[in-house]
This record gives structure tokens, C-alpha cells and sequence, in this order.
């Protein structure tokens, strides 16, 4: 019900796009860590939930980590990027003992390693 509300407010209320993939992705994450993961299931599979998240960062961890390196210096429309994008990944910390091995997850230790440089 929670995500359907967050598909409809960014839909017909206006709610950004960021702050209803960043609040989908934190529930999907806190539902996944206590009730396990259901495999095969789009909404409730741990490897979908990264999918997702990693399809919707539009920078690269490198590049966020330059950027956070100097980030008190750029302008404020890059500062609310390198913003966003933590808010999107920060939901994948809780599970990054339980990720599944692959690509994906070297992607997100490396996102979650620039994590605590973002603004």
C-alpha cells in the first residue's frame, strides 16, 4: 500500500521523483532486512532492489567521489545531485552483508564506500 501511495504522489501530487524512488527503495530495503528477501518477486527480491536503485544513480561512484571531494565548491544544483544519489543508495547499507555476488554488488560496495563523502 506504502508504495503504491509513493507511485501515486509522484504521479498526480507532484512529490519529485527523487524523494519517491528514495522512499520506495527505503521501504522495499527496511521490508527485505526483516521479512527476508522473495526471490523472483520484482518488489520484494533483494538482486531487484539493487537493479533498481543502480538504475536510477545517473553518476558513477568515481565520479561522485571527485565531486565529493570539493563538493562545498560546486555549484548547488550538483550538490543536490551528490544529495539525491546518497539518499537513493543509503537504503542498500543494511544489506550489504546479504548482497548477492556479481557485478551489481561490487557496484554498490563501491557506491557505499563514497557514501559517507556525500554532502
Amino acid at each position: 500500500m506504502a508504495l503504491s501511495l509513493t507511485d501515486h504522489a509522484e504521479r498526480f501530487a507532484g512529490y519529485d521523483r527523487w524523494s519517491a524512488a528514495a522512499d520506495a527503495f527505503t521501504l522495499r530495503s527496511l521490508l527485505i532486512g526483516e521479512l527476508g528477501s522473495v526471490p523472483g518477486d520484482g518488489t520484494w527480491d533483494r538482486a531487484a532492489l539493487i537493479r533498481s536503485v543502480l538504475a536510477a544513480v545517473t553518476l558513477m561512484p568515481s565520479q561522485a567521489g571527485e565531486f565529493a571531494d570539493r563538493w562545498q565548491t560546486l555549484p548547488i544544483e550538483q550538490i543536490q545531485l551528490l544529495r539525491r544519489h546518497k539518499n537513493l543508495l543509503a537504503p542498500l547499507a543494511p544489506l550489504v552483508d546479504q548482497l548477492p555476488a556479481g557485478p551489481d554488488a561490487e557496484r554498490v560496495r563501491a557506491w557505499l564506500a563514497v557514501l559517507p563523502k556525500l554532502p
